[in-house]
């Protein structure tokens, strides 16, 4: 028998809550994990202390609510909040999510002295400290001492999961609340758990609508149990509370629950994919009413879709949500971890969290619930690590090394620092990229008594600490659109800043300071001269005229280039209005000025593409694109200009192959699928234009030029008898008969 470690060694092995290899035998040591009391108060501080500095940073650095998350916290959450304070039940406030944060918020803003926005960085952090807690007890449960330690210093010094603690929204406290539920689902306890399980479960679907894939989870492992009755009423009841309240408050409750907007969200990932999401619900989105609708319209491929996306997030998330380096264990480490007989109840709840995100589209922030069981997958195989390469070194190059117990977690530092590294730095440029130039307008704004007033805006945030009313910028127009939609919707003011330049370039001029334009005039500007910006201006009553509009522009564009000599960005920003005012060979002359320089920008060669397009250069144009798809990822509006240009040249064969492109990247687009069933038309495909043309009626049933395209289609194709039934199911959506058979828009054979 070989001769045993000594004690010490045994007691620092034991201590690390694992059974690591024995140095001189390479027999496995007993597992004695550490007490749990030292155990949790080696957590209980790492925890205490993360969220401390978390709340540090968030107080002192973090004064302006971010782009992206932080949106709708300002635009959606804390006006929902405000209302739920003042006892009103606002409808619009619920098309995607329940009312579950807001209630949360609107009783932390009491402690913080109304301040909402403060209010909700606190809740986040502390959430976020709960559910790193919540994390380490659900790992210890099926994973012992080791690898919990690994699941909390991996959601700690996680990117991902510090981004979105400090970034203030319904991430962290749903997070918080659904880890709250599987732990006590988990337990072997009381009813009295249960109902406490169910309770959170309840009240983290009224905060999310997808965390509702808990309560199946919990059902599948209470079956499992002895008296599965018993304990699934217990559970039951607890997930009946809070959706009983909301109904009680709100009779109309259930209707938001049952069919609120989040069949957009799947229908955008089936059928948009890569559109610009408000072209998307203004073409597509009105299309469906609830998520039967948005299946039946293509359920094989809904399935397939949702197949894909199974695989695609997983991959996704071992490279987004956890590090790249932690991730290639994590995919291994699952399969290893899977297989022990005590983790198929945590395993059932992340695989039917999965699935409930697979119809939407990817987003790391969504996947935060299966963050610890990726960790748990990667802590697993490093505890593996050392028995399985003390069996493969050789024993000469073992001899000198450092005993394989002392391995994992030596591996788990080199491991979960660089990841803290980049956490703190990614958060670092986060907060950096702040846009102060919004609370500083708003202040502004508030200070000059302007609170209640309207204000066109691309984000909310001025408005919020302005105290007014944000007016949507509209989804495309010319500045002469823009300034008459405010002007209907009764705004007296316009925001423009970074976040509007860089959405709604088209309306770059209102960047530069001094411009004065007819119907907007500057009140105050404001320049870092490091990229932050921001101009207010007035809507006046001056009346609007294209030609005298033209000119203002023209004059306040050479001299935004002037004050910029040197300056491709300003070039670029000249081009670009003078593509929008039709000055396709000034703007040409710009742009490939800049390309001759060496300047590759893929904005700069999608200028000239479609400047030399419209000058019917379509050789060149096809160029200029294929050079921009290059320069940076392909779109579907890439593919269909593509098409365009060759189908302008009559090379029908090249532009169907590059339209069916533009289609699969955006499905739903039906201003692809028409021009698809034209090009095939020109090739007397007439089946493959009848399809297209069907897809296209499908999605805008009311569109009377589709039906008439579909029926001509079908008619060529042999067969009238689908096409006789287009144009009787016309009548079911409005469309005059005269309208449908107007002969001009039918496609003739050649």
């Amino acid at each position: 028998m070989p001769p045993k470690p000594p004690a010490g060694r045994r007691s620092r092995c034991r201590e690390l809550g694992h059974a690591f290899l024995d140095d001189s035998s390479g027999r496995r040591l007993p597992a004695r994990p550490m007490t749990a009391s030292t155990l949790e108060r080696w957590a209980i501080g790492a925890v205490v202390l993360y969220t401390v500095v978390l709340l540090a940073v968030t107080v002192k650095l973090h004064p302006t609510p971010l782009y992206f998350v932080e949106t709708d916290l300002v635009g959606e959450y804390i006006p929902a909040a405000r209302d739920l304070a003042a006892g009103h039940l606002a409808d619009g406030h619920y098309s995607y999510k329940g009312p579950g944060y807001p209630l949360l918020l609107a009783a932390a803003a009491g402690p913080c002295r109304g301040d909402s926005f403060l209010a909700a960085r606190l809740l986040s952090v502390l959430a976020s400290g709960c559910a790193a807690w919540l994390a380490f007890l659900i790992a210890r449960s099926f994973a012992g001492p080791a690898i919990s330690l690994f699941v909390l210093g991996g959601m700690l010094f996680n990117p991902t999961f510090i981004r979105y603690a400090i970034e203030a929204g319904t991430d962290a406290p749903t997070l918080a609340v659904a880890l709250a539920a599987t732990w006590w689902a988990l337990r072997t306890g009381s009813s009295r758990w249960l109902f406490l399980s169910g309770l959170a479960a309840g009240y983290a679907t009224l905060m999310r609508y997808n965390a509702a894939f808990l309560v199946p989870a919990a059902a599948f492992v209470l079956l499992g149990r002895r008296e599965p009755l018993r304990r699934l009423a217990s559970y039951a009841a607890g997930v009946a509370l809070p959706l009983a309240a909301w109904l009680a408050l709100d009779p109309s409750a259930i209707g938001h629950a049952l069919h609120n907007n989040n069949y957009l969200n799947v229908a955008y990932e089936l059928y948009g994919r890569d559109m610009p999401w408000d072209l998307f619900e203004a073409q597509i989105g009105s299309r469906f009413h609830s998520l039967g609708d948005v299946i039946a319209f293509d359920p094989i491929g809904a399935v397939a879709r949702t197949a894909w996306n199974l695989g695609d997030h997983l991959v996704a998330d071992l490279h987004e949500l956890v590090p790249l380096w932690i991730g290639v264990i994590a995919a291994p480490g699952l399969i290893l971890w899977l297989r022990r007989r005590d983790s198929w109840q945590a395993g059932i709840h992340a695989g039917l969290c999965a699935l409930a995100l697979a119809p939407v589209f990817y987003s790391s922030r969504f996947s935060l619930y299966l963050l610890p069981f990726y960790l748990a997958g990667a802590g697993a195989l490093l505890s593996e690590l050392p028995r399985m390469l003390g069996r493969w070194i050789p024993k000469v190059i073992a001899a000198g090394a450092a005993p394989p117990r002392s391995w994992f977690p030596a591996l788990a530092a080199a491991l979960l620092l660089p990841s803290a590294w980049f956490g703190f730095q990614q958060l670092e440029k986060n907060l950096a990229d702040a846009p102060h130039e919004a609370r500083l307008a708003g202040e502004r704004l508030a200070a000059a008594g302007l609170g209640g007033d309207r204000i066109m805006a691309r984000k909310p945030h001025v408005a919020y600490f302005a105290g007014m009313q944000q007016v949507p910028f509209p989804p495309s127009g010319s500045l002469i659109d823009l300034i008459s939609r405010a002007r209907a919707s009764g705004t007296h003011h316009l925001f423009y800043s970074p976040i509007e330049q860089i959405l709604r370039p088209e309306y770059a001029v209102l960047s530069d300071s001094g411009v004065s334009l007819p119907g907007l005039e500057q009140v105050t500007y404001w320049s870092s001269g490091r990229g932050h910006f921001y101009a207010v201006y007035r809507i006046t009553d001056t009346p609007l005229d294209s030609l005298a509009m033209d000119a203002a522009l023209e004059r306040t564009v050479l001299r935004y280039v002037q004050r910029r000599p040197g300056s491709p960005e300003a070039q670029v920003f000249a081009a670009a209005e003078l593509v929008s005012m039709k000055h396709h060979r000034e703007a040409l002359d710009r742009l490939l000025a800049l390309e001759r320089a060496g300047v590759l920008d893929p904005a700069v060669a999608t200028l000239a593409s479609t400047a030399y397009f419209e000058l019917g250069d379509y050789e060149h144009s096809y160029r200029e694109c294929e050079l921009a798809m290059r320069l940076q990822r392909p779109t579907g509006w890439s593919f269909a200009r593509l098409a365009t240009a060759r189908q302008r040249q009559h090379r029908y064969g090249e532009a169907r192959d590059l339209y069916r492109r533009a289609a699969e990247m955006e499905p739903g687009n039906p201003e692809h699928l028409e021009n698809l069933g034209l090009a095939c038309v020109a090739l007397r495909d007439y089946p493959g234009a009848a399809a297209a043309f069907e897809r296209c009626v499908r999605l805008a049933p009311g569109d009377a030029q589709a039906r008439r395209y579909a029926m001509g289609a079908y008619q060529l194709a042999g067969n009238p008898r689908r096409a006789a039934q287009i144009l009787a199911e016309a009548a079911r959506w409005g469309i005059p008969i005269q309208q449908m058979l107007d002969p001009e828009k039918r496609p003739a054979k050649d």
